[in-house]
């Protein structure tokens, strides 16, 4: 999925950019047994496309119930000052 700002470059508003990295926890309702392997499959090719379009999933076989996010860091960004530099 291709988000709008995506297509125009940086928004003429934004003067910093972040990278976030999270985990979460998915939680998945089916209505048959899969192997461990398979359900990795299915989600990987129906459910993990990006994180905003996880509970809208196109899968036949899961569905997506919960979505939580479990930790998360700043990986790089230009606009956080850090704590020991704030008066």
């Amino acid at each position: 999925m291709l988000y709008y700002s995506d297509m125009i470059g940086k928004r003429k508003t934004s003067q910093f950019k972040t990278e976030i990295e999270a985990v979460v926890r998915i939680s998945v309702d089916h209505t048959q047994p899969f192997t461990e392997q398979q359900i990795l499959d299915e989600f990987a090719l129906n459910v993990s496309e990006d994180f905003s379009g996880v509970m809208s999933s196109d899968s036949e076989h899961l569905q997506p119930t919960t979505v939580t996010v479990m930790s998360e860091k700043v990986v790089k960004s230009n606009g956080i000052v850090s704590d020991e530099t704030i008066l």
